[in-house]
């Protein structure tokens, strides 16, 4: 897996630098803020993963879609025209658009989806923790939790420190509460489903792909 890297000076950029190597996992060109990806010639790779700022993602998919290059959009904080590109793009060639990438998270989704038809007259409450400086709140797996629940539930936002990302996902009801709970503990369990996603989707036809098709296509 030959893989180009949007954002590669970026914190999460260094954890996948941490990762090359691994796995049959290689990183073979990058590119940041300052350089930008409009300016480099075809890169010859399987795949392009963005980990950047949501400014990053339009020349990002404009490449892919000019090379044939499935994408992995791992960038989160969207505007609703940004995020109506990246569809557009999926027409095009396939994209792995999540707002979480890790596991997790994903097997959390479906935890609290089945809990909901289980406990249907609980009331429900994610609570989403995450670094001081995140800039949206709540954040997209927070909104993509309450979505997933049919949009009844209250999200509050507890931004804290050095957290790295921590959902609380509340049913209660007057004789008993249920809480599921993900953490992740490093930035490496981000990096690493943005390769499982990078290898799910570098054999797949346009369309979009999220971490729900990894966890289901098992």
């Amino acid at each position: 897996m030959r893989a180009l890297i949007v954002g590669i000076s970026g914190v999460m950029g260094r954890v996948m630098q941490r990762l090359a190597g691994q796995n049959d996992f290689y990183i073979v060109a990058g590119c940041d803020s300052k350089t930008g990806i409009s300016a480099l010639r075809q890169v010859d790779c399987d795949v392009v993963i963005e980990f950047a700022a949501p400014g990053a993602t339009h020349d990002t998919l404009a490449y892919a879609v000019k090379n044939r290059i499935p994408a992995v959009i791992a960038t989160t904080g969207h505007s609703q025209p940004q995020t109506k590109e990246i569809y557009a793009a999926a027409k095009e060639i396939p994209v792995f658009f999540d707002s979480n990438f890790s596991l997790g998270a994903a097997a959390l989704a479906a935890a609290a989806k089945t809990v909901k038809k289980l406990l249907p007259s609980a009331d429900v409450a994610i609570v989403e923790t995450h670094r001081a400086g995140k800039k949206d709140a709540p954040g997209g797996t927070a909104k993509k939790l309450k979505a997933f629940l049919g949009n009844d539930a209250d999200i509050f936002s507890v931004r804290l420190g050095d957290e790295r990302g921590r959902h609380d996902v509340i049913f209660s009801q007057p004789d008993q509460t249920l809480v599921l709970t993900h953490k992740a503990l490093s930035r490496e369990a981000f990096a690493r489903g943005a390769i499982t996603a990078a290898r799910y989707v570098s054999d797949k036809g346009a369309g979009l792909y999220t971490m729900e098709n990894i966890l289901y296509d098992a």
